[in-house]
Parts: structure tokens; C-alpha cells; sequence
């Protein structure tokens, strides 16, 4: 039957624990094992399932990919509570890629023979 698993993910971080939550029941987890802390599947708003892997009665996927993490719900809109550190981790890497990007390339002015 064609449609989206249930992703499971922690509330403090964003870390995805599966995306095959009623597929693959062996790696549900009540708590994260990055960071302990607590797992959810649904949205605290809304309580809509948070989308996983796209299960297809046409296409056979071998690729391994996992579904991407979701900031927001689907459903309502709504951020999910690790939708701040997402935000802060993609500010830093973008202020921080560019200026490792300088400091590398000066380094390598200097450190030539």
C-alpha cells in the first residue's frame, strides 16, 4: 500500500530516530540515544503524524535514503520544538563556511614553499 510512514524524532534536537516507525518497529525508541531525550511522532499542536518514508507499491527503493527531518508541522504549520536549533545551526554555517573558507586560503598563502 502506497503512502507515508510515521517519523520518529527527538523533541529537544531534531535528531531522526527512524522514518519507518510502523515498518520498522524494532528502532521505535521512547528516548533519543544521542542526546536522551524525549522522542515524538506527532505534532503537539495538531497532533498529525510527522511524515516519513514514502512507502510505493510501483517502485522498489534501494537507495537507503532517509526522509529529511521537518521543521514545521505539515499539517498546521506549526513549528516542531527543534525548529530553533535548526535555525541557529544554519545561521552559524552559513556566517562560519565563508570565513573558514578565508582563513584556509590565507593559510595556504602562507604555508607555501
Amino acid at each position: 500500500m502506497s503512502g507515508h510512514d510515521i517519523q520518529q524524532v527527538c523533541k529537544k534536537w531534531g535528531h531522526q530516530v527512524t522514518d519507518r516507525y510502523h515498518s520498522s518497529p524494532g528502532k521505535k525508541q521512547q528516548f533519543c540515544d544521542k542526546c536522551g531525550s524525549e522522542t515524538i511522532t506527532q505534532c503537539e499542536n495538531c497532533r498529525a503524524d510527522i511524515r516519513g518514508y514514502y512507502h510505493s507499491d510501483v517502485v522498489l527503493d534501494l537507495s537507503g535514503q532517509r526522509e529529511i527531518v521537518p521543521s514545521c508541522c505539515s499539517a498546521c504549520g506549526k513549528p516542531y520544538p527543534w525548529k530553533l536549533w535548526f535555525d541557529i545551526k544554519h545561521a552559524v554555517s552559513v556566517c562560519v563556511s565563508p570565513a573558514k573558507y578565508l582563513i584556509d586560503s590565507v593559510v595556504k598563502i602562507f604555508t607555501k614553499k
